[in-house]
């Protein structure tokens, strides 16, 4: 009897000692939603059990000197991605910052990490054509166009002019990027095909389709923007599309594309020989 008291005492007392408040963890993690004047500040804090404070310290130097605070406090033992909003910044400098996260146990400072405001258009050259992102956040697009990449709705051969790419499946008003509540922040360029991605973490693509390069689920040329759907990618229909994990970064090769996650998880998709 005696022994099973204290086998069931060592049971409990482990349990407590797993489950009892710690200091937090904190990763960093790139920043997204970068403008001329503003970003996102993002990190994956887990608050251990224990009621946590977040924020982040930002300025030109890595004495910091500024403080952006995410809203409430977490709990629990997952893994959480946050985020604060900065805006006031100068266009074309670059910015340090860190996320510290504070509970009972202690206080916890995620490593230094820098972004560059926009000093000039966000652009991207592909085998014959570019994108250009105004800081409107509206793409632009020129060079060829034989399968419909510069997403103006044709496939005329080339144009020698900038002309604004259509929304397709985007919620805006009539270009992509033309919603001020989720502009395009970056573009890229493949052979044939182009990519968008929103400043909400979700991707765009459309042009050369013949390897699947678009992540559309077909092979299929599109003259307008399609929504890249999420395929292996924890999230609801498309790729980015879990507010706690958006995409924040996207490269195109030939055909092919690779798109980088919060968590930094790699998902890629198109030409695979």
């Amino acid at each position: 009897m005696c022994k099973k008291l204290f086998t069931l005492l060592i049971f409990t007392v482990a349990i407590l000692y797993d489950t009892q408040a710690q200091a937090p963890t904190v990763k960093a993690v790139p920043a997204n939603r970068v403008t001329y004047y503003g970003a996102n500040l993002n990190a994956l804090v887990n608050p251990n059990n224990d009621s946590t404070t977040i924020s982040f310290e930002y300025g030109l130097t890595t004495s910091y000197g500024k403080t952006a605070n995410v809203s409430g406090k977490s709990n629990g033992s997952i893994t959480l991605f946050k985020t604060a909003t900065i805006i006031g910044l100068t266009p074309g400098k670059t910015y340090h910052y860190r996320a510290k996260a504070v509970n009972s146990s202690g206080t916890v400072y995620g490593s230094d990490r820098v972004f560059s405001t926009g000093s000039g258009f966000a652009k991207s050259c592909g085998y014959m054509h570019t994108l250009t992102v105004g800081d409107d956040g509206i793409v632009y697009a020129f060079g060829d166009n034989g399968y419909g990449n510069l997403g103006d709705s044709t496939t005329t051969s080339y144009r020698t002019t900038p002309v604004k790419v259509l929304k397709g499946a985007y919620s805006g008003t009539t270009y992509l990027g033309d919603n001020t509540n989720n502009p395009i922040i970056s573009v890229t360029a493949g052979v044939g095909h182009s990519m968008a991605l929103a400043a909400d973490g979700t991707l765009y693509a459309f042009g050369h389709n013949n390897f699947g390069e678009l992540g559309d689920s077909t092979v299929t040329i599109r003259t307008t923007p399609v929504k890249v759907r999420k395929g292996a990618y924890s999230g609801t229909a498309y790729l980015g599309d879990n507010t706690n994990n958006p995409i924040i970064s996207v490269a195109a090769g030939d055909y092919y594309n690779m798109a980088l996650a919060a968590d930094g998880t790699l998902y890629a998709f198109g030409y695979n020989y």
